[in-house]
């Protein structure tokens, strides 16, 4: 997932971008709720 890859570089607003598109495509997906999940972690790392 190019998210991962962006938060692993800590290029955080791009990972938030990427995983907000993962949420925003995929909203009834587990991926969507593990999206979300994330863009808080990185959100508390800002």
């Amino acid at each position: 997932m190019i998210a991962r890859f962006y938060e692993k570089k800590k290029d955080y607003k791009a990972a938030k971008i990427y995983y907000q598109t993962v949420a925003d495509d995929f909203k009834d997906t587990s991926w969507a709720s593990q999206a979300l999940r994330k863009i808080r972690e990185i959100s508390a790392k800002e």
